[in-house]
């Protein structure tokens, strides 16, 4: 199946002519499992987000952040927003909400004291603990309806290799 994209459609602030592109089938099929692959990513954020919020009022982001902390890590906030893409100024206030709360506990590195390094507290690592075990069953819920377990397997391989590439 070829599928026609006018230039108008992928730059209209550049564009001056009205050129059209013909895909390959094997461009359109890269396109639509792209589509998919993104459309699959959405739903499921969407769902383990709002589960997060319901069950621990706690957001993604949160889980995330504690996730990153695991197994005794301490990160400069730095390290943290970049990791999770956002900007040092969020992360700060978000840290500082978290430090609040009791789910993480700040040190200075011990080689530049400039730096504050954020490591989870005991009630933040039990709330991650708890925040695992149900990601882990919703997670599972949700794509073996879906997939078979071999078929899991499978992409996660595939996306694996892709994501090793360039």
């Amino acid at each position: 199946m070829e599928m026609s994209i006018r230039k108008a459609d992928l730059t209209p602030e550049h564009a001056t002519e009205q050129q059209t592109y013909h895909l390959t089938g094997d461009q359109q099929c890269y396109i639509e499992l792209w589509q998919q692959l993104m459309l699959c990513s959405k739903k499921l954020e969407q769902e383990i987000s709002n589960r997060f919020r319901k069950q621990f009022k706690q957001s993604l982001i949160r889980y995330e952040l504690l996730s990153q902390l695991d197994e005794g890590k301490w990160l400069a906030i730095g390290k943290v927003a970049q990791q999770l893409i956002s900007s040092n100024g969020n992360i700060t206030k978000l840290v500082d909400r978290m430090y609040s709360e009791e789910l993480l506990i700040r040190r200075r590195n011990q080689h530049d004291k400039r730096i504050i390094e954020i490591g989870l507290s005991e009630k933040g690592q039990q709330l991650l603990i708890e925040m695992n075990r149900a990601h882990g069953e919703w997670t599972q819920s949700l794509l073996s309806s879906r997939v078979a377990d071999k078929e899991a397997r499978q992409l996660l391989e595939l996306w694996q290799r892709a994501n090793q590439a360039g």
